[in-house]
Formats: structure tokens, C-alpha cells, sequence
């Protein structure tokens, strides 16, 4: 939801942001259209007051109330908002599924993983915690098609990218 992937490089037609992005907004009642939050809205502390101007700022176009472009626990998976069934149908059609740095408590990634074990797929999992991912990539490793590497991203992923390139 930190919007890391796009920062990065990677453009939305290629990123499913199956949790939504912090950096958007959406209308409460409506469209539910993803809107930019407004460049003028600083980054506040998890402790930060917000103040009348900022308030006046997280409003949709018809000054209507709005809410994070974030799904809650809550909440369903929906595709027009979160890409979800494209993300399970990508996880389904891969030939490897890397993870990187997720727990596996939310439903719908640990789905798209069984749905990639299920079909056959390479599985690299990234994290510094044991997790339902490093499972399937330690099932998978018996076979030469899978790997956990524990510990954190930033040791990992230029490696592995490196290394995949390379090939």
C-alpha cells in the first residue's frame, strides 16, 4: 500500500495494488475512482493532528467526503478497485512467483501462491520470518524450483534480480 513499486519505476499497468495505495484517495459515496491525493497534503505522523486546511484538502470533486485508497481487514477483494482477479489469474499463469517481505495473514496472497504452487511454478520467497511462502518454496526447492531466502529485502532482491538477468 506504501506505493514503493511505482516510486520505483514499475507503471500501474503492471502493478497490482491488491491492498490499494496510500498515496490515493477515493470518494465515500459514488464513484469510487482512485483520486491523487493532492500534492499539498503533507506526510503526517501516525500521532500528527490534521488540521482544518489539510481536512479541507481530502475531499472529492464535488467537496464530498473521501477515505484511503486502502482495503480494510473488513473489507472485500474487488477487482475494479484492487486488480484482484487479475492478480490471481497472473499468479495462476506464472512460470515464478517471487515473494518478498509478506506475512501471509491476508487471503488473497496466500491464494495467488497455492494457486502458483498448485499449477507448477518456480517459488522464491524473501523474508526475514519463516511464513506460509517460504513453505511452498521449501516444498518447491526438492524439486529444484523453489527458495527461501531469509532475511531482508534489501540483501536479497538486487541479487536475485542480478542473477535472473544474467540468465
Amino acid at each position: 500500500v506504501d506505493g514503493l513499486h511505482l516510486r520505483a519505476g514499475n507503471s500501474l499497468a503492471r502493478t497490482m495494488q491488491i491492498h490499494g495505495n496510500t498515496d490515493y484517495m477515493r470518494p465515500l459515496a459514488g464513484d469510487r475512482t482512485p483520486i491523487p491525493i493532492p500534492a499539498a497534503v503533507p506526510r503526517l505522523g501516525r500521532e500528527d493532528p490534521i488540521s482544518d486546511e489539510v481536512w479541507a484538502l481530502l475531499v472529492d470533486a464535488k467537496g464530498g467526503p473521501t477515505r484511503p485508497h486502502v482495503l480494510w481487514f473488513d473489507e472485500c477483494y474487488d477487482e475494479a478497485l484492487y486488480r484482484s482477479d487479475s492478480a490471481v489469474a497472473a499468479a495462476t499463469s506464472c512460470d515464478l512467483l517471487v515473494v518478498v517481505g509478506t506475512s501471509g495473514a491476508a487471503a488473497l496472497p496466500f491464494h495467488m501462491a497455492a494457486a502458483a504452487w498448485k499449477k507448477g511454478a518456480a517459488i522464491i520467497d524473501i523474508n526475514g520470518a519463516d511464513n506460509p511462502f517460504a513453505d511452498h518454496a521449501r516444498d518447491r526447492a526438492k524439486d529444484g524450483r523453489g527458495l527461501w531466502l531469509q532475511g531482508s529485502a534489501s540483501r536479497w532482491v538486487p541479487a536475485l534480480c542480478e542473477r535472473l538477468l544474467a540468465r
